[in-house]
């Protein structure tokens, strides 16, 4: 034990092990998925991508309307610049 306590010094012992291991756990839950459930995961990340560019846009037009803000996030979507 140094002389910033004990739980300090546990902390600094356990958090490196768990970060070595993240991506190697990460990697196998990905690859135990089936097609199907890493194409919806697609989907639901696509989806709130879109959701938080629209969100972004209307908070800097926020005059435009619904349909101006859509196409913008198409743009966006499409040529991948704000």
């Amino acid at each position: 034990m140094t002389s910033r306590g004990l739980a300090e010094d546990r902390r600094e012992d356990h958090v490196p092990e768990i970060r070595d291991r993240s991506d190697e756990v990460y990697v196998a839950a990905v690859r135990a998925q089936s097609f199907e459930q890493k194409l919806r995961a697609s989907e639901a990340l696509r989806a709130l991508a879109w959701q938080r560019v629209a969100g972004s846009i209307r908070g800097a037009h926020p005059q435009w309307s619904d349909a101006d803000v859509q196409q913008q996030v198409r743009e966006v979507f499409l040529r991948g610049c704000a």
